[in-house]
């Protein structure tokens, strides 16, 4: 099958539209026939559908044959199409590029899982513990009617998965301190999602006489006090600076391999960058600001909305607590955004056994000998609505992204390398047929496994 083509295809379906949602699914079972018709295909609606992979012989009464799990999603953001040099709707190839909105987030992974499944049935390959694959049509906007309605099935239905797999980290290049060359990072934990409204409490009336102080001063203070909150490294981030230190030679990999009684240095380098910052800590951003309806009246509430991560150990209500406790004094409202997202971090999972090793071992086969690191991705995705349901969450997308490649994401110009999309196949194909073995007396030398 031709990646290439069928990615650009797929880049032509327009899913940030409700009719779009559904074009996609109508064409995920035109172009993946084997797919639809050998495994079991299961539509919610739009927003949701599933496929489950049965093995020929299933183990259904050992807790070694447990199902895993591949996320996807199919929604992308809205486009300014006037911004972009090609048609966000195009697939247009260029330079060795494929453009289009979905590109890097998240189609190229749907379809690279979907290309991966057909290629291996047409090979006759059967895994041997059930496989799943899980697609939503919102995650953008939070994933209630496709991540969380299919999370809910599955926990009706009382399946558990021994591992998931969705989108969040990436293969890197130029974008770790000291390693120019392309790394493998795997997501083993993920940030949760807050956001808060302030309310600044002012006397309203006309802008020709402002009171002193007037709100602009209250304004100021909030986004002073509230600048930043304290380093609280979890799991994830401690073990990502170890690894990066054994990778690198010198003084700079002895210190990162030393953490954390180097921690007070590591953190000063690490907080100097805001991608590296973000894994240290809690981060609140100034996302929107809101006061009057006319430029010459004094707006009796100004309300500024903060989109807040945080990691894994804070609390919502501790990271409340902690605004107010920093406004006590001023005349303002500290209140949850709930329909705009809200969700502590899902648990951290472990950055060793049998599935990490797995994902590690797909990333070697398609990129070569590269690093291969641990990592906190410091987004959220639609993983977080499994934790119910799932043992083990991990985070990666197999695709090879540099600096460059950063602003496409949700922004203009978004492309993917024609080189990572056949890697991307390979990748899923590897890892389906390494974590999809039930460990009931399957051996592979050659991969190292047992």
């Amino acid at each position: 099958m031709d990646a290439t083509s069928i990615l650009a295809e797929a880049l032509r379906i327009r899913t940030d539209i409700p009719d779009g949602l559904q074009r996609w699914q109508d064409f995920l079972e035109a172009r993946f026939p084997e797919t639809s018709s050998a495994l079991e295909r299961h539509v919610l609606d739009e927003y949701a559908l599933y496929y489950r992979w049965m093995p020929e012989s299933p183990h259904r009464d050992s807790p070694q044959a447990q199902p895993i799990l591949l996320l996807a999603h199919y929604d992308v953001v809205p486009v300014e199409e006037d911004a972009w040099s090609v048609s966000p709707w195009s697939g247009e190839e260029r330079q060795g590029y494929l453009y289009g909105r979905g590109a890097l987030d998240d189609k190229l992974s749907h379809v690279a899982i979907m290309i991966a499944v057909e290629s291996l049935l047409a090979e006759g390959h059967r895994p041997t513990r059930p496989v799943y694959l899980a697609f939503g049509g919102d995650e953008e906007i939070g994933g209630a009617r496709g991540a969380a309605r299919l999370a809910e099935r599955f926990s009706a239905e009382g399946t558990r998965f021994a591992c998931t797999l969705d989108e969040g980290a990436a293969v890197v290049r130029g974008m770790l301190p000291g390693l120019p060359g392309p790394s493998g990072l795997i997501g083993c934990a993920e940030k949760g999602l807050l956001n808060v409204a302030v309310v600044v409490h002012a006397a309203q009336g006309h802008a020709a006489t402002p009171p002193r102080p007037d709100a602009r001063h209250v304004i100021a203070t909030v986004l002073r006090r509230l600048r930043s909150f304290p380093i609280d490294v979890p799991t994830a981030t401690a073990a990502f600076i170890r690894a990066l230190g054994r990778e690198l030679s010198g003084p700079v990999g002895a210190l990162l391999r030393a953490y954390p009684a180097t921690a007070p240095l590591v953190h000063r380098v690490l907080a100097a960058q805001p991608a590296t910052d973000a894994m240290l800590r809690t981060t609140s951003a100034l996302t929107m600001l809101r006061g009057s309806s006319a430029p010459n009246v004094l707006p009796r509430d100004t309300v500024l909305t903060f989109n807040i991560r945080l990691v894994p150990g804070d609390s919502i209500e501790g990271v409340l607590e902690r605004m107010r406790r920093a406004l006590r004094g001023l005349p303002v409202e500290v209140k949850t955004i709930p329909e705009a997202g809200l969700n502590a971090a899902p648990p951290e999972s472990p950055i060793s056994g049998r599935y990490y090793d797995a994902i590690a071992r797909a990333i070697r086969s398609a990129w070569g000998a590269i690093p291969v690191l641990p990592y906190l991705v410091t987004s959220t995705t639609d993983s977080r609505h499994y934790t119910s349901v799932s043992d083990v969450i991990y985070r990666f997308a197999p695709m090879e992204i540099g600096p460059e490649d950063l602003d496409g994401i949700h922004g203009v110009d978004e492309r993917v390398a024609v080189s990572s999309i056949d890697k991307a196949v390979r990748f899923y194909r590897d890892f389906l047929i390494d974590a999809a073995e039930s460990e009931i007396g399957t051996t592979h030398p050659e991969r190292g496994i047992s």
